[in-house]
């Protein structure tokens, strides 16, 4: 039940992700693919939440049904955030697409929620690719609020305002009911995203 409910909220995603690149009425001229920085959650409590660890074998779903000319960079966080992907990579044949699905394999989840620091790879992500032609969004999949050790005051407003600053719609994934929080839903106001429940 919990892969399948994975697999449907990822095609959720995309099919979101492909809304975005719905021919608009006015005359102004459409993006035709899609780059997407797919930040995966690999705290602590996914030992409970995904301890199959599914949700690694449903995002390389997602990146295979991605078509070619779009993009993709991944980012898996917990304490702290690691780049699985060596920036945005545009997806120009299957093997492209295989050799960055090669790159997301299963780990244990462990550690807090650092989604500060996996916003802030996304945004190094981001001013290092040339977006030209593409509808840029974010696919957050994660089962918690954001949390770190000795937490600062402050933190949830900075990873806010650092999600705001990229200017990039952010679809998030709430994997669990507790991860529906005002957190997410107000990355989705602040950024003109989404969350898919």
């Amino acid at each position: 039940l919990i892969r399948v409910a994975l697999l449907v909220l990822l095609m959720v995603a995309l099919f979101l992700v492909g809304s975005l690149l719905a021919r608009p009425a006015a005359a102004e001229s459409p993006h035709e693919q899609v780059g997407i920085v797919l930040i995966m959650d690999n705290s602590g409590s996914m030992k409970t939440n995904d301890p199959n660890g599914l949700r690694f074998t449903a995002a390389r779903l997602f990146l295979a049904l991605l078509d070619d000319g779009d993009a993709a960079g991944v980012i898996q966080f917990a304490t702290g955030s690691q780049p699985l992907s060596e920036g945005i990579q545009a997806l120009g044949s299957a093997a492209d697409r295989l050799a960055l699905i090669e790159r997301i394999q299963p780990a244990v989840g462990d550690g807090w929620t650092d989604l500060y620091a996996a916003m802030a790879d996304a945004q190094t992500m981001l001013e290092g690719f040339d977006a030209a032609g593409r509808q840029m969004v974010i696919v957050l999949l994660t089962d918690g609020i954001p949390e770190v050790a000795g937490q600062p005051a402050g933190y949830e407003a900075d990873t806010l305002a650092l999600a705001r600053s990229l200017n990039v719609p952010v679809l998030s994934i709430a994997l669990t009911t507790e991860a529906q929080t005002p957190f997410l839903y107000r990355v989705a106001a602040d950024t003109g995203g989404s969350v898919v429940p």
